[in-house]
């Protein structure tokens, strides 16, 4: 989380600065320079075809707002029937019901199994232990076709998105799926009319040689999530891009 590193003078200067010039606006009537200048500066290296920037105070709280985003965007096109989410187990979206229900993370949810709704999972693309028992390549990304299994059993029709983690996080022990992982999620995605979102809470920011992870397996997606790394833990903020 401390990719900026402890007690950087630059930044706690600059945080005592502006809460000196303006601490707060709201956001519903109002904007102001040091947003607009962090929504453009994200924009401009975000995968292509991000556009926008919404800020947040919390990875969970971004991923609910990319939840949202995608059921609000099926019914503005008529497909009032695409809700479901489908994510990946084990995984990790955040600890609020709405994330939970997306999450995948069993010591987390177990005590609130009846308070949540939960979503569709399918297994992660770990090669090192491959929940099929096969070996990369000879696998023909059984992982990635397992994603298509999942949507056309819950019914394209009913699923909204696809979430997940482009490098696994605290539940994957920081797995890289193989090459051609997302680039296929992604066709899959177009193939049913779902959106694919990126979740760089945990591995955005720098971390992995890109400034995001996606950006390196040449996939695009409709919806990327950034936290963490985003401020070093200086101030609580995320990001919802699309």
């Amino acid at each position: 989380m401390a990719n900026l590193g402890h007690g950087n003078q630059v930044i706690a200067n600059a945080i005592a600065q502006q809460a000196a010039k303006l601490a707060y606006v709201s956001g519903l009537q109002f904007t102001h320079e040091p947003v607009e200048a962090l929504a453009t500066a994200l924009c401009e290296i975000a995968p292509p075809g991000l556009t926008r920037a919404f800020f947040l105070s919390g990875g969970t709280e971004a991923t609910e707002a990319a939840m949202k985003l995608a059921r609000q965007y099926w019914m503005a096109k008529g497909k009032n029937t695409k809700y479901k989410i489908i994510s990946r187990l084990p995984s990790y979206h955040g600890n609020t019901f709405g994330s939970m229900g997306v999450s995948g993370r069993q010591a987390y949810r177990v005590q609130f199994q009846n308070m949540y709704v939960d979503h569709p999972k399918i297994p992660p693309p770990i090669c090192y232990r491959c929940p099929w028992g096969k070996t990369f390549p000879q696998c023909d990304y059984e992982c990635a076709s397992e994603l298509e299994l999942a949507i056309q059993k819950e019914g394209p029709d009913t699923v909204a998105a696809f979430l997940a983690e482009p490098v696994l996080g605290s539940t994957g022990s920081g797995m890289v799926p193989p090459a051609e992982y997302y680039p296929r999620v992604v066709e899959i995605c177009r193939k049913y009319d779902l959106l694919f979102i990126a979740d760089e809470i945990l591995c955005g920011m720098g971390r992995t040689g890109y400034w995001f992870a996606i950006t390196g397996t040449g996939a695009a997606p409709d919806i990327l999530l950034a936290g963490k790394g985003l401020t070093g833990g200086y101030v609580p903020l995320s990001a919802m891009l699309a």
